[in-house]
C-alpha cells in the first residue's frame, strides 16, 4: 500500500463521533434605570465583540503524539527484536482514531495498549499499515502524559549502516487529516490539531570495543560507573554482552572487583 494512501476511520470499526458545540447564551441583563455620575476621562467606543474575558485562563492545550526514536549499530540491530513507544500528552483527551505505517522491512509487528489507555483500541491491519480507534466513556476529560501503546518489531539479519526503519502517521480521510481526537469537557471533535513527531530505528557503523563500555557509547564514563554499581546492588540487570564488557580483569566474573577497576581506570 502506497504511502499517499488515505483511509476512512470506519476501518477500525468507526471513529470517535463526538460532535456539536455549546452555544453561548445571550445576553439578557436589563440596562439600569438609575443616572449614573459621568466619568471624567473618555471610554473607547465598543466594537460589537461577544468574545469573553479570557485573561487568565489557560490556552487550550492540542494533544502531542510522538513515537520513540532510536538508534543501533548493526552488530545490535541484526535479526533483533526491539520495542518502540508511542507517546502522548494531553490535557483533554477522550478519544483518537489514526493510522501508523511501519516500514514494511520490520516482521512480526505486534502492539499493545499501556495501562495509561485503560481500555484496550480497536485494531485493524492492511499491509504494513495499522488502524487505531480508541474512546472511553467518562463524565470528564482524562489527562495523558507518557506511553499509551508499544510497538514490538523485529529486524531483518542483513541491516547495513544507514539504514533507516520509519514508523509514522498516514492520513485517514480524503482531507489528510492525520488523526481525529474528541474533547468530551467541551462535546467537541477535532480533526488535525495533534502536534505528530514520527519515529523508527537508525543503524549506525559498529564502534571500536572499548573495556567497561555499558552504554556502548564509545567511551568509558561515569555513566558505565554507574550501571555497574546498580548491578553490584542488584538494582540493575546487565545483557551478556555487558557483563562481558564489564568482566574488566578477565576472571569470567563481573564483581567489585571489576568495579574497583573501572573507578581507578576513571581517577587515572
Amino acid at each position: 500500500m502506497s504511502t499517499g494512501s488515505h483511509y476512512n476511520a470506519s476501518c477500525v470499526n468507526g471513529g470517535i463521533s463526538i460532535t456539536g458545540t455549546a452555544e453561548p447564551e445571550p445576553d439578557t441583563t436589563e440596562p439600569t434605570t438609575e443616572p449614573t455620575e459621568p466619568t471624567t476621562e473618555p471610554t473607547e467606543p465598543t466594537t460589537g465583540s461577544t468574545e469573553p474575558d479570557t485573561e487568565g485562563e489557560e490556552p487550550v492545550a492540542f494533544p502531542m503524539l510522538s513515537i520513540e526514536e532510536m538508534t543501533l549499530t548493526a552488530s545490535q540491530a541484526a535479526g533483533q527484536t526491539v520495542t518502540l513507544d508511542v507517546y502522548l500528552k494531553s490535557p483533554v483527551l477522550t478519544g483518537f482514531t489514526m493510522v501508523l505505517q511501519y516500514d514494511e522491512r520490520l516482521k512480526d509487528v505486534k502492539i499493545k495498549s499501556l495501562p495509561i489507555l485503560r481500555t484496550s483500541p480497536a485494531l485493524a491491519f492492511s499491509d504494513n499499515n495499522m488502524g487505531l480507534a480508541w474512546s472511553e466513556k467518562v463524565d470528564k476529560a482524562h489527562r495523558f502524559d507518557g506511553a499509551i501503546l508499544r510497538l514490538t518489531v523485529t529486524l531483518p539479519e542483513d541491516v547495513q549502516p544507514g539504514d533507516e526503519f520509519r514508523v509514522k502517521y498516514l492520513p485517514i480521510s480524503p482531507n489528510n487529516v492525520k488523526c481525529r481526537w474528541s474533547d468530551v469537557t467541551t462535546n467537541t471533535q477535532y480533526e488535525d490539531s495533534m502536534t505528530y513527531t514520527n519515529g523508527g530505528i537508525t543503524i549506525i557503523p559498529d564502534r571500536t570495543a572499548v573495556s567497561g563500555d555499558l552504554n556502548n557509547d564509545g567511551k568509558l564514563g561515569l555513566n558505565d560507573m554507574v550501571l555497574l554499581q546498580r548491578y553490584a546492588l542488584s538494582a540493575k540487570q546487565l545483557t551478556d554482552k555487558q557483563l562481558d564488557m564489564a568482566d574488566l580483569n578477565d576472571d569470567g566474573v563481573c564483581d567489585v572487583f571489576d568495579l574497583a577497576l573501572m573507578k581507578q581506570a576513571l581517577l587515572s
